[in-house]
Order: structure tokens, then sequence, then C-alpha cells
């Protein structure tokens, strides 16, 4: 017989403008507002899973290519992973100890 796991009860404040949103979306959806919330939670949990995987299977690829522009594309891509889109501001040819940390990987240094 399956053991069955007990939910586990936690307490959240939730911003004003977020509560709005996820009791609109309980109401249109015709579900209670923690169903909501705990299906939020674990599509970020599985979003943040996927990124991950994307960026681990980016640092194998990065380690196996020798295109130097292939390698440069890769570790935009990475970055962008890492940073999201915060890198516009960074000072062009300017390497950072990550980009050195990821030339070395792809064995280019």
């Amino acid at each position: 017989m399956p053991a069955t796991t007990k939910p586990i009860r936690q307490s959240v404040s939730l911003p004003p403008h977020v509560a709005r949103r996820v009791k609109l979306l309980a109401k249109r959806r015709t579900v209670s507002e923690t169903r909501v919330i705990v299906e939020l939670i674990e599509a970020g949990l599985e979003a943040r899973e996927r990124e991950k995987e994307q960026f681990f299977d980016l640092a194998d690829r990065l380690a196996q290519s020798s295109e130097p522009a292939e390698q440069q594309r890769i570790k935009q891509e990475l970055a962008r992973l890492t940073f999201g889109g915060r890198l516009s501001g960074e000072v062009p040819n300017h390497r950072t100890l990550r980009e050195e940390r990821l030339d070395r990987l792809a064995g280019g240094g």
C-alpha cells in the first residue's frame, strides 16, 4: 500500500498586487486560491529545473566546441541565462572572471 504524503501547512504573506492576481485566477478557474498558489510554485520550480538543465547542456556544448564563433555564441547564451538582460551596460571587450572560466572550460585558455 503506497504511503500517502500529508501536506505541510505554510503561512505565506503576498504583496497586495500578487494576492489580487491569485484571487482573480482562482475565480476564473473556479479553484481555491491555495490551489492556484501551489500550481504557480510548482510551475516556477519546474521552470528553474529546466533552466538548470539548459545551463549544463550549454556548458557541455561549450566544453566540446572547437569553433570560436560557436563558443562565443554559447558564452552569450550562458550569460543570458545567468544574468538575464542585465549585461547591456557592460563595457565591450571587457573580459570578466566568468568569461575566463568559461574559456578554460572550453579549452581555449
